[in-house]
């Protein structure tokens, strides 16, 4: 039930390794990194931990090799994985609600604190805009990519609907 196919892994890895940078990475981050995008991909929200590990083992293996082919090429590997990317939609930033929610992401970044947790704040002041009005304002406010703001939108959007329901 909880597979992904060599085109998904892929794709997988290859936000990981965005979200990463150019740094290597260890296990425990990847493992991290990986659980937090099972959590974006409809049915993984319920895996159990033994059957994440099995993923979690295999992405890493497609992981270390492809880092150690871009060591010996000397250059790093070009994602082929093929990503759909939506059409860019113009959006305004210039409501008070979305600068105060950037401004805010702006400064918990300057604070210290994580991209995840400037996003998260983020979130609730704008929740009524569209989406992609919060992933641009997350890309400014939480200085995220736009692949990394959209995975953080889904993820406030789910944690949010979550929260709805229980208090309900």
């Amino acid at each position: 039930m909880y597979t992904l196919s060599n085109e998904q892994a892929n794709t997988l890895i290859q936000l990981v390794i965005e979200q990463c940078g150019s740094t290597s990475i260890n296990r425990l981050a990847f493992t991290e990194l990986a659980y937090s995008h099972f959590e974006s991909i409809p049915g993984f929200e319920t895996i159990q931990p033994n059957q994440a590990d099995e993923l979690i083992n295999q992405l890493w293996g497609m992981y270390m090799s492809e880092k150690e082919e871009s060591a010996t090429e000397g250059t790093v590997k070009p994602n082929t994985s093929k990503v759909t990317v939506s059409a860019v939609v113009p959006v305004d930033l210039s409501k008070p609600t979305i600068k105060k929610a950037i401004d805010d992401g702006k400064a918990l970044i300057a604070k210290g604190k994580t991209k995840a947790d400037a996003a998260r704040a983020m979130y609730p002041q704008i929740s009524t805009e569209s989406k992609e009005t919060i992933v641009a304002a997350f890309v400014e406010g939480a200085t995220l990519t736009p692949k990394g703001a959209q995975t953080y939108w889904y993820n406030c959007r789910r944690k949010a609907s979550k929260e709805k329901k229980t208090t309900q």
